[in-house]
C-alpha cells in the first residue's frame, strides 16, 4: 500500500479536531494540520494527536490554495483531504486502504459524504450521496485554486473511483453554526466569479433564489428529509440571494473587503 498523508485544513476546530483524528488512527502514515490563525486550543490538539502542524500564510488565501500549499508539505505523494468536521467510520477506513493499495498514479477516490443538519442525516436535498475527490497522487494531478468550492482537477488520463462508505460530515450542529461557516462563503463566491468576467442582473436575483428553493425541495427530494428539507430549501433561497447580490456588487466596482488609506505623510 502506498504510504498516506492526511491533510486538514484547520481555523478554531477545537470541538471537532480530536473526534476527527481518533477516525485516522488506523488510516496515515503523516497527518498534516494546516491551520489559519486559530485563536482557539486546535494546534495543541493536533500536535498531541502526532499531526504536523503548519501555519498557513497570509498570502495562500482562498481553501483551494491552501491545500495546495499544505500538499507540498506532504512527505508522500498519496494525499487524502478531510476537514475537521468530518470523520470516517470503520468501515470507510478498511474500504479506503483497499482502494489506496490497488490504485495507480492516474487513480482518483471519490468518497460519498453524509452531512448531519441539525443533528439529522440529509440523504436528499442534493446533499447526498455528494461525491466528493479526496485522494489523489500530488505527481499526476491537485485542487483547483479556487477560492472556495475547490475541487480536484481531473485530468484526460484521471481514474475516478466511487467508494460506498461514507465520510461523516457533522458540520452544522446548531443554527449558529450553520449561519457562521455560511458567512463568507457568497462573497469568496462572487470574488472569484467577478475576478472572471462573470456578471448577473439584479432584477433576476429573486427567481434564482426561488429556483435554488425549488430544486432543493422537489428536485432534490429535501420534502424526503422532513422538517430539515424544508429548512434546507428555505435556507438556500437567501444563500442563493446572498452570493448573486454579491456578484452583482463587485462585478458593478463595490469593493469586497476595506481599503487601506494611505498615511497623509507618505
Amino acid at each position: 500500500m502506498p504510504k498516506l498523508t492526511v491533510i486538514i485544513l484547520t481555523r478554531n476546530e477545537e470541538r471537532n479536531l480530536n473526534a476527527c483524528l481518533e477516525s485516522l488512527r488506523d488510516l496515515g502514515d503523516e497527518i498534516i494540520v494546516l491551520d489559519s490563525s486559530s485563536e482557539d486550543r486546535t494546534c495543541d490538539i493536533a500536535k498531541s494527536c502526532g499531526a504536523r502542524v503548519f501555519e498557513a500564510p497570509p498570502s495562500v488565501q482562498g481553501f483551494g490554495q491552501r491545500r495546495r500549499y499544505a500538499v507540498m508539505k506532504a512527505k508522500n505523494d498519496v494525499v487524502l483531504h478531510l476537514d475537521a468536521d468530518e470523520r470516517l467510520s470503520a468501515e470507510g477506513v478498511a474500504e479506503l486502504k483497499q482502494a489506496v493499495a490497488a490504485m495507480e498514479r492516474t487513480t482518483v477516490i471519490a468518497l460519498p459524504r453524509l452531512t448531519y443538519l441539525f443533528g439529522t442525516p440529509m440523504r436528499h436535498s442534493g446533499w447526498f450521496p455528494d461525491f466528493k475527490l479526496r485522494v489523489y497522487d500530488r505527481r499526476h494531478t491537485n485542487f483547483s485554486k479556487a477560492l472556495v468550492h475547490e475541487d480536484v482537477e481531473l485530468k484526460d488520463d484521471s481514474k475516478v473511483v466511487r467508494l460506498e462508505w461514507p465520510i461523516l460530515h457533522y458540520s452544522y450542529p446548531t443554527l449558529e453554526d450553520f449561519y457562521r461557516k455560511q458567512a463568507s462563503y457568497p462573497l469568496l463566491w462572487g470574488e472569484e466569479k467577478a475576478a472572471r468576467g462573470r456578471r448577473v442582473m439584479l432584477w433576476t436575483i429573486p427567481f434564482r433564489a426561488l429556483f435554488f428553493f425549488f430544486r432543493t425541495y422537489f428536485l432534490k427530494l429535501g420534502f424526503l428529509d422532513g422538517r430539515a428539507g424544508l429548512w434546507l430549501a428555505i435556507a438556500n433561497m437567501g444563500y442563493a440571494a446572498s452570493k448573486f447580490l454579491s456578484l452583482y456588487q463587485l462585478s458593478n466596482g463595490v469593493p469586497a473587503r476595506p481599503v487601506r488609506s494611505r498615511r497623509k505623510d507618505q
